[in-house]
């Protein structure tokens, strides 16, 4: 199954871009492809619903219609850590409720692509991070860089826990976050090296995040003759 993890050095790294992206580069191989993100905060109420921006991305880059909560089954309103929110809510995270929505996606005919909240530890209760997640659902792991100060040691240090804690780093993307920073290739080639995986996707400093961006970006990157093409042939 080609089911991928979509982790990030930290919040608000173009995640739910790169998770779009690949949803579409696997409706456009005929291969049905659903997205997922578990938890979510920062939630708004639409139409007396609590409701995610980046889940209903999701859902629009699924290959046909699911209902909301397998794709975001806890949704939380406080743009604070899931811990956190989940405790002001009185709700307790549970993993086996996380892996039941996966298989029910998995079931309906297609591939899941599953989304983080944050970066690799950020908590989701007490006891466990986000990196329990793509654990319990044993999918290889695709890491979103963010271009900018600071990159490099965020970039080693994520990449460096998910391979001690046995997750299966596959790919990254260099997301350019900041139109000024200097010496973007050299960065690039540092990454390409001290990561030591398929580099799937550059996506430059965009003006504007749409849909049709989405496409064109998937479309560029992620075509059957590229880097994400060829991660599939081992991955499937």
């Amino acid at each position: 199954m080609a089911d991928f993890f979509v982790a990030g050095c930290d919040t608000g790294v173009g995640k739910t871009l790169v998770s779009c992206m690949i949803l579409h580069a696997l409706n456009q191989r005929g291969m049905p492809a659903f997205g997922m993100k578990p938890v979510a905060t920062g939630c708004q109420v639409i139409k007396g619903k609590t409701r995610n921006q980046d889940a209903m991305a999701l859902q629009r880059f699924s290959s046909w219609p699911v209902p909301y909560e397998w794709v975001n089954h806890y949704a939380f309103a406080p743009p604070v850590a899931p811990s956190i929110a989940a405790k002001q809510s009185d709700v307790r995270v549970e993993m086996h409720v996380i892996r039941a929505d996966f298989c029910r996606l998995r079931a309906n005919g297609g591939h899941v692509v599953v989304e983080s909240a944050g970066g690799w530890y950020t908590p989701i209760s007490d006891e466990q991070y986000m990196k329990d997640i793509a654990l319990a659902l044993d999918i290889p792991v695709i890491l979103v860089v963010p271009l900018k100060l600071g990159c490099l040691n965020q970039a080693m240090l994520t990449s460096r826990a998910i391979r001690q804690d046995g997750g299966r780093l596959v790919g990254w993307v260099a997301n350019q976050m900041a139109t000024d920073l200097d010496h973007v290739e050299e960065q690039i080639g540092m990454l390409d090296r001290c990561l030591n995986i398929p580099r799937i996707a550059s996506v430059p400093v965009l003006s504007e995040l749409s849909d049709d961006t989405i496409v064109s970006m998937a479309n560029r990157d992620l075509g059957p003759d590229t880097a994400f093409g060829q991660l599939l042939g081992p991955v499937l």
